[in-house]
């Protein structure tokens, strides 16, 4: 651990919040480092640290108050599952994360800056997922939804593996209209079912990301 973040640790939450196990809050930080984008198992974490249930979550809430970490629910039809299914995790900063998990994972490290372009301009998102499918981000409504997948990648074949989760969320929500690819350095459009899918490199979706998605009022109307 850096003692810029030692410092961050200290200065922002140890010293605002009721944390009795400091090595708990850099054990937590480091796992959703390792974790980011992913599903994250508060029971998981919980089992692995000797800590209750309880404490990783107020943990993690203490980090995401000190503006380190933001969780995101699932975007779902269902008010019960975006409550209670499992969170994703992304940094606000992808310097810190880096800082924890060393340089490389480019992929990774694109998605959370999707994601924080997507905070910056109050875009309300969700994650979908179905089994081991996903789609990185959805926002709009759920008759207007529009998916936005993180592929850091220079080429891309319409119908590779990676984009399965698309293809199912187009089934189950057959209204869509647009979808947008994030990618390294591709650029197009294509179709997918009665989908149009705009293909954009990273660094332009993060000059114009007002280009690609409307700002909307909720992600769940």
């Amino acid at each position: 651990m850096t003692n810029l973040l030692d410092d961050i640790l200290a200065r922002d939450l140890i010293r605002n919040y009721p944390i009795k196990k400091p090595y708990a809050l850099r054990d937590i930080i480091r796992l959703t480092a390792a974790s980011n984008g992913s599903r994250i198992s508060f029971n998981k974490f919980s089992k692995v640290l000797g800590l209750s249930l309880d404490t990783v979550k107020d943990y993690v809430s203490y980090l995401e108050g000190a503006f380190l970490l933001q969780a995101v629910e699932k975007w779902s039809t269902f008010h019960s599952e975006r409550i209670y299914a499992q969170k994703k995790i992304y940094f606000w900063d992808n310097g810190i994360r880096t800082l924890l998990t060393g340089p490389g994972d480019d992929g990774s490290k694109a998605e959370n800056a999707v994601f924080m372009e997507l905070q910056r301009n109050s875009i309300p998102c969700g994650y979908y997922a179905e089994s081991e499918r996903e789609v990185d981000f959805v926002t709009g409504t759920f008759k207007e939804p529009l998916p936005i997948e993180s592929k850091y990648v220079s080429i891309m074949d319409w119908k590779d593996r990676r984009l399965a989760g698309l293809r199912l969320f187009l089934r189950r929500f057959p209204k869509t209209k647009q979808v947008i690819l994030v990618t390294k350095n591709f650029e197009g459009e294509s179709t997918m079912d009665t989908a149009k899918i705009i293909a954009v490199p990273l660094w332009k979706f993060l000059l114009r990301i007002d280009k690609y998605i409307p700002k909307r009022e909720s992600s769940t109307g």
